[in-house]
């Protein structure tokens, strides 16, 4: 069990306001006392997710994963704790997500052929120290999934980690540390200055660099649009935004991209809402820093940092998506298809839940992998299936 990650000055910092900043009122004022306490008591909040799953997989066989390299499980039983505790006071707010996954996992394929594990992990996955020390203007340090941007596939405009998890409705993105500065400017302008100092917990192709980057947010009354200019240590500045547009009630045109040099990544997308509130995405994402070779494993033994900061290796995507929240109230549906022009492989995911009152939320998910032993989507996996039940206290 690994526990090293809950020793974070989040809690530290969080014990000394509860425990120190009451004794030190006490001896000073009883009445202060007691209003530092109901502003605790009402600052204080938080919850508790338990999610509970069976895994299926079937490893692909190729040029990636001969004899499944990667030691990809066949089968996997999950139960993962995941607490979410928050303090807000008047100018101080603090974050703390520790989590506890407990696993089993059975392989059929490989090296370990024929055996079994269990495992578990102690960890912290999301911390924050935030301060205002002026009005409109906030401090803060910790770990969190930084992410922004409109697109779905993935968020080429952010210069830190473009993968925004949503390919995997159930599970957390892993956080990364950050230090930020945000200046909110009336209802339209934010400014912010953000460093990325650590990986955090997140699984990395290549050595981690700190990034820095300036940030600006504009609001407009049917659009919104961010400009953010990054310098990653050692190597040359990236420039990125996004911006969205709504049309109409219904219609929204959106793009996101960067450029570091002549390496430029772009994505262009549309999306139709429904009359009953579902929602049609369809994408198009051009990655510069990919490649059409046909090999998978000499690809990424000549992997350079700048291209590691993708989760997608190939240049040419089409990407679509239906979702829909409002089936007969309880139930919700996700279709997400993507595919790779380059080497004509995809993804097929489906996702639905559905709500037993307000604490019990059952889940399925599968996805399909198509592509030969050369191919993007098809180099780790054939299938996946994922069923299970989260409860929510």
């Amino acid at each position: 069990m690994q526990k090293k990650d809950l020793f974070q000055p989040a809690p530290i910092i969080f014990c000394l306001i509860i425990v120190c900043g009451p004794l030190r009122v006490i001896a000073a004022d009883g009445s202060a006392t007691n209003h530092f306490m109901e502003s605790l008591q009402k600052g204080f909040s938080w919850q508790l997710r338990n999610l509970n799953f069976a895994l299926l997989q079937n490893p692909a066989d190729s040029d990636l994963n001969p004899d499944n390299l990667f030691e990809i499980p066949r089968h996997t039983l999950g139960l993962d704790l995941r607490p979410d505790f928050k303090l807000e006071l008047s100018r101080l707010k603090l974050l703390y997500k520790p989590r506890l996954e407990l696993r089993w996992e059975h392989w059929r394929e490989g090296r370990q052929k024929g055996e079994s594990e269990s495992d578990s992990d102690l960890f912290v996955n999301e911390w924050q120290v935030q301060i205002e020390p002026l009005s409109n203007l906030f401090l803060s340090y910790g770990r969190e999934d930084l992410q922004w941007g409109p697109a779905f596939l993935i968020s080429p405009s952010n210069p830190f980690f473009t993968d925004n998890g949503r390919n995997h409705p159930k599970i957390e993105v892993a956080g990364a540390d950050y230090g930020k500065l945000i200046w909110i400017l009336g209802r339209r302008w934010t400014f912010s200055l953000i460093a990325n100092l650590d990986e955090g917990r997140k699984k990395l192709y290549t050595d981690f660099r700190k990034t820095c980057a300036a940030k600006v947010d504009y609001l407009a009354d049917t659009a919104y649009f961010s400009l953010n200019l990054a310098k990653p240590e050692s190597d040359d500045p990236r420039l990125g935004g996004f911006a969205s547009w709504n049309l109409s009630d219904a219609v929204l045109l959106y793009g996101e991209g960067s450029v570091n040099n002549d390496e430029v990544e772009a994505l262009v997308g549309t999306s139709y809402t429904f009359t009953g509130g579902a929602t049609l995405h369809f994408e198009y994402f051009y990655n510069g820093s990919g490649s059409r070779q046909k090999s998978l494993p000499l690809y990424f033994a000549t992997l350079d940092e700048a291209a590691a900061r993708e989760s997608l290796w190939r240049k040419n995507y089409l990407f679509f998506q239906y979702y829909d929240h409002g089936l007969m109230d309880d139930w919700s549906f996700l279709l997400r298809g993507t595919v790779g022009l380059d080497d004509e492989s995809g993804t097929l995911l489906a996702y639905g839940d559905y709500n037993i009152g307000n604490h019990v939320q059952l889940f399925a998910t599968g996805t399909l992998y198509q592509g030969d032993r050369e191919s993007e989507f098809g180099a780790l996996l054939d299938y996946s299936m994922m069923v299970g039940v989260e409860l929510f206290f």
